[in-house]
């Protein structure tokens, strides 16, 4: 209550105001609040006693506050966040008690076993012959190759054309007739996952 948290920072100065912030529409308590002293010391001696080598370290009954600060500073802080552009996509997370967003992690969500690392290819193959091999045995959605390399990833569109992809590669496929048969390993666990989230960065950036 506004009666509790003045009984509490008056052992710094004495309280002449308190004001509990709340959301516009529901009217719920945001979790901070505005305190007013009747002088700058009270304001000063209540910020040191709160923070101590960059940590808060006072607490409101049981619950530890997460940031006690001068009204200016929160006012700056403000304006700096508003000033930032604006993301168009909705926030996650969880808002702290100055009001910033703390985003959660997004797990990206995707069907396993489609992603093979082909190696030993002949140092001078194409983009294009690759994928037109690869096509050829099944349904193959994008190669990811860097010209002048021995190596490149593939993802099929499921997991039928992967059985045919992986059954080809055992039996000795190769490129072309000239060269040797390609060694592959079809990822899994954490390697396949960390793939897929630089599969998600890319198609957010733009890049395929």
């Amino acid at each position: 209550t506004i009666e509790a948290i003045a009984e509490q920072f008056s052992a710094y100065g004495k309280v002449l105001m308190v004001r509990m912030r709340k959301e516009k529409v529901s009217k719920e308590f945001k979790g901070s609040c505005f305190i007013e002293f009747d002088t700058e010391k009270a304001v000063t001696d209540t910020v040191e006693a709160a923070n101590k080598d960059g940590s808060v370290v006072l607490s409101f009954k049981e619950t530890k506050l997460v940031c006690v600060m001068p009204y200016m500073e929160w006012a700056k802080r403000k304006e700096a966040k508003q000033r930032k552009p604006k993301s168009t996509e909705p926030s996650t997370g969880k808002r702290t008690a100055d009001g910033d967003v703390k985003p959660e992690p997004t797990k990206v969500e995707f069907t396993s076993g489609l992603i093979f690392h082909i190696t030993e290819l002949p140092t001078d193959a194409t983009l294009y012959e690759i994928k037109d091999f690869f096509k050829a045995i099944g349904d193959i959605k994008f190669v990811d190759y860097e010209g002048g390399k021995t190596e490149a990833y593939l993802r099929t569109a499921d997991g039928a054309a992967s059985d045919r992809v992986k059954e080809a590669l055992e039996k000795g496929a190769s490129l072309r007739e000239s060269s040797g048969k390609m060694a592959f390993k079809l990822l899994e666990g954490e390697e396949e996952q960390t793939y897929w989230e630089k599969i998600a960065a890319n198609s957010k950036s733009g890049g395929g």
